[in-house]
């Protein structure tokens, strides 16, 4: 799916966003200490990069994992980030349109309007998102308008209570506050606390 377009995400939608969670090919590890690891892309969609952290829970289900993950009330719990956020609306049960904003210090604040899909596979859960227009979530004062082109989670099953995390985002902060360099290092950081966040719930 492209930014800015609404469907129903079909199988190859998460195909594709999986595929980006295991390819190695045209990435570059930027980190790799304590079993989680970050990469970069570069590619034709944005000049900011895409990145992708992968870690390993060794005592946290996917189950959890994938529940933590796909509420947005509980998000407010391990995301310090988070201003605000809730649905718009509903597509289909697999398929919503939400409201999203993050304090960006010491830059302004962003905020993000997506369609997020998910779906469960069994041995695997996937959530991704991308932005979108909508009438109910117009521009507002105080906050600038970032663009996601393609952000999401996979969570995989491991033997025991073990999971594998996987977080990939290639995103557009928007506004003119702050620069390319700047913005990959503050994304860069804010990315790589999303597991020990995650595993401190």
């Amino acid at each position: 799916m492209q930014s800015g377009e609404v469907k129903v995400a079909e199988d190859s939608d998460f195909k594709r966003f999986i595929e980006l969670c295991v390819e190695t090919e045209g990435w570059k590890q930027e980190y790799n200490k304590r079993n989680t690891s970050v990469h970069t892309k570069i590619n034709d969609v944005s000049d900011f990069k895409m990145f992708k952290i992968k870690t390993t829970y060794t005592d946290v289900t996917a189950e959890v994992l994938y529940d933590v993950l796909h509420d947005p009330e509980y998000r407010k719990v391990w995301d310090h980030s988070m201003v605000e956020g809730y649905e718009i609306c509903c597509i289909n049960p697999n398929n919503d349109i939400g409201y999203y904003s993050m304090k960006c210090r010491p830059f302004k604040s962003r905020d993000f309007v997506t369609q997020r899909s998910w779906l469960d596979m069994g041995a695997q859960y996937c959530i991704i998102n991308h932005s979108v227009n909508h009438q109910k979530a117009l521009p507002k004062k105080g906050y600038i308008r970032g663009v996601s082109y393609l952000t999401g989670y996979l969570v995989r099953k491991m033997d025991g209570n073990k999971c594998q995390f996987t977080y990939v985002s290639q995103s557009d902060p928007k506004g003119k506050d702050i620069c390319h360099y700047t913005c990959d290092r503050y994304m860069y950081g804010h990315i790589l606390i999303y597991p020990v966040v995650s595993y401190r719930l």
